[in-house]
């Protein structure tokens, strides 16, 4: 199986994901596609495909494959993609096992509010309008960013996390690490107040190292834990992000 996830793929056909299992000659891979679910897409697939191969015994290995090529798509006159957005790509294998202790993706979140769906548009203008209209201005046909007030990020995260960890008589403290969007420290910090945890001892951050990345994000928090030694067997982690809309998942998953 696999799947390629992005908002700003090369081709709509074919799928990248067929691409890549060509480039990967990969001629077990029979469940190849493409998803997007912007911001938030690669913590939606984890859980999406991890229910897809713990209830089809066919599927022993699943790739995913996240990518942001932002720098295609900004605008020159976007101050905040310019200076905090950057290009990235990443891929992680999820592997169907039979243990007798639970592990994997064991849950997931989800919350959706649609009132600000059009705060951020990519292409401005529309799809229709960039493949049929050739008097569209450049700057039109990329992605527009519009002000937004992102205080509400803590607030929802933690019901969302909360609630979560509620569901398996979990409390926050009993996660080792969380894995959050790297869009805004400050939101991330708050969430880590709200929670009642030390941001600096549970959740790994490093916006500061690659900028924000987009569906990317919270894997390359997971794979900076994972280079510096924090990962060990039978840890508990949350993933959660949050997406244009705004669509907000939170998994939980057990090493």
């Amino acid at each position: 199986m696999i799947v390629f996830v992005s908002d700003t793929p090369e081709y709509t056909a074919p799928t990248n994901a067929m691409l890549i299992n060509n480039a990967l000659h990969a001629k077990n891979a029979h469940v190849v596609y493409d998803m997007n679910v912007n911001c938030v897409g690669m913590v939606v697939a984890m859980d999406q495909v991890s229910r897809v191969i713990k209830t089809d015994p066919k599927i022993k290995h699943a790739l995913l494959v996240g990518s942001l090529f932002v720098s295609s798509i900004a605008r020159d006159d976007d101050i905040f993609t310019y200076s905090a957005v950057a290009d990235a790509a990443v891929a992680i294998v999820l592997k169907h096992t039979q243990d007798e202790v639970k592990r994997g993706v064991i849950d997931s979140a989800y919350f959706t509010d649609s009132k600000d769906s059009h705060i951020v548009l990519s292409p401005v203008c529309g799809m229709s309008k960039v493949l049929l209209n050739y008097d569209v201005d450049l700057n039109d046909r990329k992605l527009l960013q519009r002000p937004l007030d992102a205080s509400f990020f803590s607030i929802n995260w933690a019901k969302l996390v909360k609630n979560l960890l509620s569901a398996h008589n979990l409390v926050p403290d009993d996660i080792d690490y969380y894995f959050f969007s790297q869009y805004t420290k400050t939101e991330v910090m708050k969430t880590a107040a709200l929670l009642g945890v030390d941001f600096e001892e549970k959740f790994v951050y490093v916006g500061d190292k690659y900028g924000y990345t987009g569906n990317t994000s919270p894997v390359l928090a997971y794979h900076e834990a994972y280079a510096t030694g924090l990962l060990e067997q039978n840890q508990k982690y949350i993933f959660c992000s949050v997406g244009t809309g705004c669509i907000m998942s939170a998994v939980l998953y057990i090493s």
